[in-house]
């Protein structure tokens, strides 16, 4: 089971088989192209790339709540989505294009697949082909979550230090561990933490409630990040639950890297950003949102959706493949 998951990832991001340096480059040493300029394939659309690692944030356990979420955010702007959630021996892997009902194929996998299959899941092969790459935490406790130990995953994180396109990290809810392994990689040390002492394996269903809410002036500090955003979903309860689970976001640890401009109701630092210096001198912008469980109140407050397009279109405008919306 562990092996499997770490041969995905580290397919994602070997020069060879997987993103891991920038397009254009022959010998995958990281040196691009002096204008950065996508060049895998003819397709040069911009596109995010994401990638679900929890048991179920935006699918699996939490069914189809990814139409909820992608739709909207590919019917704003240009830019495709291409979502996987991969858990041990799946792939639920769905494209989004702007203005376009998403299309998504459920494909069971082996627990230890050769380097071709994985590379036959995805659309792009180089890790800066994409404009964007989200990371959806899972965690270490879930059985059916990619494992982050080993040689293989610390392989595949060492290769994708070289990137330089923008990057999105969320976590909540207990599960922290791909954001910190991906964080430790990248020179940033641990950014979250959480109070949990297990994942909480919330689930949402029909009739969720909103327990609090964070506004702006009060938990969201004055940022472009937050234009136009006045009152956002925080705590979530099950509705129809008869014991009401809750769920609520974990913590960014205190980094020099970081800048937080905001926190939860229970002033745990919330959302934050900046950027990385990568050796060649460029500048990694990133997200981080340690309350991922917000995103299923985003009907109900309807500034938890304009948030999340406002990092979408921040992320899009900043680094090596910038898109102009």
């Amino acid at each position: 089971m562990s092996t499997r998951a770490l041969v995905i990832v580290t397919c994602l991001s070997f020069a060879a088989c997987g993103p891991g340096s920038r397009s254009g480059d022959d010998d995958g040493t990281g040196g691009g192209t002096a204008d950065g300029q996508l060049e895998e394939g003819s397709d040069n659309t911009p596109r995010i790339l994401m990638l679900d690692f929890r048991s179920g944030w935006w699918a699996g356990s939490q069914g189809e709540f990814h139409k909820s979420v992608l739709a909207p955010l590919a019917t704003t702007g240009s830019i495709t989505i291409e979502f996987h959630h991969l858990t041990v021996g799946q792939d639920i892997k769905c494209i989004y294009e702007p203005y376009k009902d998403g299309v998504c194929e459920t494909v069971m996998m082996a627990d230890m697949p050769t380097a071709m299959e994985i590379i036959a899941r995805f659309d792009r092969h180089m890790w800066n082909s994409y404009n964007q790459v989200w990371i959806l935490s899972g965690s270490e406790a879930d059985p059916s979550d990619v494992r982050v130990t080993g040689d293989l995953f610390g392989t595949f994180l060492g290769q994708g230090t070289s990137s330089c396109n923008s990057l999105f990290i969320g976590a909540g809810d207990g599960f922290i561990d791909h954001g910190n392994a991906i964080a430790q990689r990248l020179g940033m040390g641990q950014i979250l933490s959480t109070e949990y002492v297990a994942p909480n394996f919330f689930v949402s269903f029909p009739g969720l409630a909103i327990d609090s809410r964070m506004a702006a002036g009060m938990q969201m500090d004055p940022h472009p990040l937050f234009d136009g955003v006045n009152m956002i979903a925080d705590g979530v309860s099950s509705g129809i639950n008869p014991f009401l689970k809750h769920s609520h976001g974990d913590s960014i640890v205190a980094n020099p890297l970081v800048q937080v401009i905001a926190h939860d109701s229970a002033g745990r630092p919330a959302i934050g950003l900046g950027e990385i210096t990568l050796p060649n001198g460029d500048k990694r912008p990133f997200v981080i949102d340690a309350g991922m469980q917000r995103y299923y109140g985003l009907g109900m407050e309807a500034d938890t959706l304009a948030l999340l397009k406002n990092i979408r279109k921040y992320l899009a405008s900043v680094g090596c493949n910038p898109v102009f919306e």
